[in-house]
């Protein structure tokens, strides 16, 4: 146990070489020690020895065939080593025995979604390697049957076969030209990487309770992945994230308690947005005379002005309204903290509901209702999309806001256009620059097309008409 400790401590500070040393030890006593096992052949992935590590992990395998783990290290070598087929048939095996396994899930859908994304397919194997041809073929050959096997024999011996096979006819080497990725292409498998390993991060089981994916504003196109959890997380999962995302690795730490909304609070500068003022109550003395204030503090809910989407919808409620829109009934879907719904309120006498999914945001929502002296006017509720008797009945709207995110979006569009009036206005948010076309393309096939666009850094807020 003391030595298996110590291995351990060596391993969760990098030290895979003296881990693996001590692993081996324990092996020397305890052959059939499948925990060691399984344990050795992630320090050996980490150390990028990739066939070394399948030959642990299937070493496991072999005892014990339904070994999640084991299947999971056998398909992430696999992949690092370029045997693609191979690792995606791991992977369905790991999934078809535990479908629900959120990990399990996370690198099969993976797999799948990759399979055919990469520079170079699995090589086809020489016909020789399967033959049993004990007169030209070294023994090595027939046994192993091949590439990956080569660790089980001396490099001097492997290339001495292959001469043998090339000297003898038997195996054309034709090397396809090496094909450097594009920097757009770069960015874009850089991108991909980050977000699959923030993805994976979510469906960890303790789930963390938020997932952060940033680039990195240095212009070294690198990406930051970080996510929080109450409890430490499983670090066996994390190291086979880590392999399976080609991730640098991850530092974990205890954060100390701290009052992050109080915190925001002292931080937290007014917004300015056209007309409207956005500012917490520590800045009330600072609302211009000419403005129109909304009342926000920070809170667990979305919406504090500060974030381009939120400024982008103000925005284009500003124009909407000095361009003469009259308004009478509106709905903010995601409402989030309800600063939109506030701002048709503080300007008008319209009908308006906000809704949010999520039942902490309400709460906040109804806070911020009765700080500005809104909580007779705006009807905030919980609701998913549309799916509410009471949004129903009070439809048709002549002005919908949407700032959520692209997929929700790309979902609700059909109900946007059903519940909209003729001639009435879209305000949607929550989209990529990189993003915009997609969800133009979507809302365009619901007769609904752009009538204005704001863009605030790398966020689109857009304004959308019926197109009939």
């Amino acid at each position: 146990p003391n030595l298996y400790k110590k291995a351990n401590e060596y391993f969760m500070i990098g030290e895979y070489h003296e881990a693996i040393e001590l692993y081996d030890k324990i092996l020397e006593i305890s052959p059939t020690n499948t925990k060691t096992s399984l344990m050795k052949g992630i320090a050996l992935e980490n150390l990028e020895r990739h066939k070394a590590s399948i030959l642990e992990f299937y070493k496991v395998n072999q005892q014990e065939p339904e070994n999640i783990t084991a299947l999971i290290g056998l398909g992430v070598g696999f992949g690092n080593y370029g045997e693609y087929k191979q690792a995606l048939e791991y992977f369905e095996q790991a999934y078809e025995l535990s479908p629900e396994n959120h990990v399990v899930k996370n690198y099969y859908e993976f797999a799948i979604k990759n399979e055919k994304k990469y520079l170079y397919n699995e090589a086809e194997k020489p016909e020789v390697f399967t033959l049993n041809i004990p007169e030209t073929v070294p023994a090595w050959i027939k046994n192993t049957a091949g590439w990956w096997a080569t660790d089980k024999i001396p490099d001097e011996e492997f290339l001495k076969g292959i001469n043998f096979l090339i000297n003898n006819n038997l195996l054309i080497v034709d090397l396809p030209d090496v094909q450097e990725l594009s920097e757009e292409e770069q960015k874009v498998k850089d991108r991909n990487q980050a977000e699959g390993l923030g993805i994976g991060l979510e469906k960890l089981n303790p789930a963390p309770m938020g997932v952060g994916v940033f680039e990195l504003e240095d212009g070294s196109g690198e990406w930051e992945v970080g996510a929080y959890f109450h409890d430490k997380p499983d670090e066996i999962s994390i190291i086979i994230l880590e392999t399976a995302f080609e991730a640098d690795g991850f530092v974990i730490s205890e954060i100390p308690e701290t009052d992050w909304v109080a915190k925001v609070k002292r931080e937290l500068s007014p917004v300015e947005a056209g007309r409207f003022f956005v500012f917490g109550k520590h800045d009330k003395k600072k609302l211009p005379k000419d403005r129109v204030g909304l009342l926000i503090e920070a809170s667990m809910a979305f919406g504090t002005g500060h974030h381009g989407t939120t400024k982008g919808c103000l925005l284009a409620l500003d124009k909407l309204i000095s361009k003469g829109k009259k308004i009478d009934n509106v709905i903010d879907i995601g409402c989030g903290t309800a600063v939109l719904a506030m701002a048709v309120g503080k300007v008008s006498s319209s009908e308006i509901i906000a809704s949010d999914v999520d039942q902490v945001a309400v709460e906040v929502a109804l806070a911020n209702l009765k700080a500005n002296e809104l909580e007779n006017r705006i009807n905030c509720l919980q609701a998913t999309g549309f799916e509410d008797g009471f949004i129903k009945s009070s439809a048709p709207f002549d002005l919908i806001f949407a700032n959520i995110l692209k997929p929700p979006l790309i979902g609700l569009a059909p109900s946007i256009r059903s519940y909209l009036k003729s001639g009435g206005h879209v305000v949607i948010s929550g989209i990529l620059d990189e993003q915009a076309i997609e969800i133009i393309e979507v809302y365009g096939q619901n007769n609904l097309e752009v009538f204005d666009r704001i863009d605030i850094g790398e966020w689109v807020t857009l304004t959308l008409i019926p197109s009939e």
